[in-house]
This record gives structure tokens, C-alpha cells and sequence, in this order.
């Protein structure tokens, strides 16, 4: 009788580990489906996300000007050329929204609500996509040899078409500096965040220094420059990473550039 029960007991025992198997299997099963259909549905968003934008691209030196589109940002050699989108009233509006409002994981890049096409700091946010598309592209900013070859940035406006000069690569996160500046409205402020932005750079150049002494000298040079600094994420380094690609231009020179 002893032994039967021990027996019973052995069995029960085994069954309940048969069946916590059993679940733990189906349940890794329906996470893996549920993984992949997710994977699926993001990577057919992206693929819309890019036929939709490419769409949008300029066409016989065009630029289809609709509503809350500010600008179009073009580095030339590479497959950053998008429309910038911006509302003031809802700043993050385009975080994960196409050019017609409409729901898109990667979202359209967007100035920063606090800026103007005139601000001394344009702040652009944009998505790093997988393969680095979209934003993501800019990763290719973090290698030596790419930033050497790629140096000009242009960004069209409804009034202009300016030509910036990159010169600063940036690896921080969501607390940097340059995330304060957009305008200044003194000397000093002027004089700390283009700073900022030049000593910061991962990569050393001679044209960076040379700017770098004319923000060191006395005179006057409050508003000469204008930067763009595109901004996005490290998102395997930590969610609060970020890459900035800063470019910049003088106010007082003739940019307008032809695409």
C-alpha cells in the first residue's frame, strides 16, 4: 500500500512537470508567432513608411509644399533626403506620423517646437531605423573615413536654399547641452553652446578648429553662425543615447545651393 502511494505520488509529479513543459512550450511558441508578426507588421510599416516618402521627394527641383512642412534636409551621397515637418502646437506630432498625420512607426523628421527656420540652433529629431534607413543613416557619421567624405548639407526652405558644412559628430545623450540650444539672446549663451558644439565632436578638423577660434576671440559673433543639428538615437547603447550630426553655415555668405 506504502509503495502504491509513492508510486502515485511519483506519477503525479511527473505529470505536473509534463504539463508545465507542455506550457512553457506553447507559451515560447506563441511568443515567437507573436514576435514574428510583430517583426512582420513593423518591417512592412518601414517599407511604407519608405515608398511614402519617396514620394514626397523633390521632383524637377520641386518641392510639394504642404501643411507643417518647414524644409527639406539633404546630405548629398547619401540617403538622408527628407521632408522636416514641424507643429508648433504639438511638438512631437511627427514622432510616429507620416507626412498626412497618419499613424508610421518610423515616423517624419520634425524641428523642435522652440525653433524658427531663423533660430541660431535648428534642432531636428529623426528615427534610427534598422539598416539604418531613415535617420539612421546618420550612423555612418561615427567612422573616421565617411565624415571625411561627406561635408555638405543642404536645407531648403520656402525662402532659401542653404548650404551648411558639417563639422561636428557628437555621441551624448538626452541631458547634452545641445539640447538647450535653439536661440540665444545673449554674447555669452551665443559663445557656450557653439562651443559646445565644436569641442564635443568625436572627430577633429581643421575647419573645426578654425571655428572654434572664432567663437574664442573677443570680438563681437553673436548670430554670424547658424547650426543644424540632426539628432537621433543609440538605441543598442541605451534608450537615452543619442548621435548628433551638426552642421553649420555663415549668415552673412550667399548659400543658395542647386540640388
Amino acid at each position: 500500500m506504502k509503495n502504491s502511494n509513492v508510486s502515485k505520488a511519483g506519477y503525479t509529479e511527473k505529470n505536473r512537470k509534463g504539463k508545465g513543459r507542455r506550457f512553457l512550450l506553447l507559451f515560447l511558441a506563441v511568443l515567437t508567432v507573436t514576435a514574428g508578426i510583430f517583426f512582420c507588421v513593423c518591417y512592412i510599416t518601414e517599407i511604407r513608411a519608405e515608398k511614402a516618402m519617396s514620394e514626397w521627394k523633390k521632383s524637377s527641383g520641386e518641392i510639394d509644399w504642404i501643411k507643417d512642412m518647414i524644409g527639406w534636409i539633404q546630405i548629398p551621397d547619401t540617403s538622408i533626403s527628407y521632408p522636416v515637418m514641424q507643429r508648433k502646437d504639438d511638438p512631437e506630432y511627427y514622432l510616429h506620423r507620416d507626412v498626412d498625420g497618419r499613424y508610421s512607426f518610423c515616423g517624419t523628421p520634425f524641428l523642435d517646437g522652440r525653433c524658427s527656420t531663423d533660430s541660431d540652433n535648428l534642432l531636428i529629431y529623426g528615427h534610427n531605423i534598422n539598416g539604418r534607413r531613415f535617420f539612421g543613416a546618420l550612423q555612418n557619421f561615427r567612422e573616421k573615413p565617411y565624415f571625411d567624405s561627406h561635408h555638405d548639407l543642404i536645407f531648403t526652405t520656402r525662402q532659401a536654399v542653404e548650404k551648411y558644412r558639417i563639422v561636428s559628430v557628437i555621441e551624448t545623450d538626452v541631458s547634452s547641452l545641445a539640447f538647450s540650444f535653439a536661440d540665444t539672446y545673449n554674447e555669452n549663451d551665443y559663445r557656450k553652446y557653439g562651443t559646445y558644439l565644436l569641442e564635443q565632436s568625436k572627430f577633429t578638423t581643421e575647419e573645426q578648429k578654425k571655428l572654434s577660434e572664432n567663437f574664442n576671440q573677443e570680438k563681437e559673433i553673436w548670430h554670424t553662425y547658424q547650426f543644424i543639428t540632426l539628432s537621433t538615437c543609440r538605441t543598442l547603447e541605451g534608450t537615452e543615447k543619442r548621435l548628433l550630426v551638426v552642421a553649420y553655415r555663415e549668415r552673412n555668405e550667399n548659400n543658395e545651393a542647386a540640388e
